[in-house]
């Protein structure tokens, strides 16, 4: 990574910091959680360019995600979608 995408890449764990993801592991998958959580906190990174392979509301097309939105509305999404 380049040196402004290290900077992103702290950002975005600070901000799973910020946001208390990790206090949120509760009854949920794992998995789907980091990803939701992912979306939100990726989409506050800007201007900083996250290296590929990140995690974005358009990543998952066929859902049409809303920007902005809390982890558990994009936890749902994804669950609902996972259990289909």
């Amino acid at each position: 990574m380049d040196e402004k995408q290290r900077v992103a890449v702290l950002k975005h764990e600070i901000l799973h910091i910020i946001f208390k993801h990790l206090k949120r592991t509760t009854d949920k998958n794992p998995f789907v959680l980091n990803l939701a959580a992912d979306i939100v906190v990726n989409q506050f990174v800007k201007p900083w360019p996250l290296p590929d392979g990140a995690i974005y509301t358009t990543t998952f097309p066929d859902l049409r995600l809303r920007p902005n939105k809390t982890l558990e509305y994009y936890y749902n999404k994804l669950i609902n979608l996972k259990d289909k």
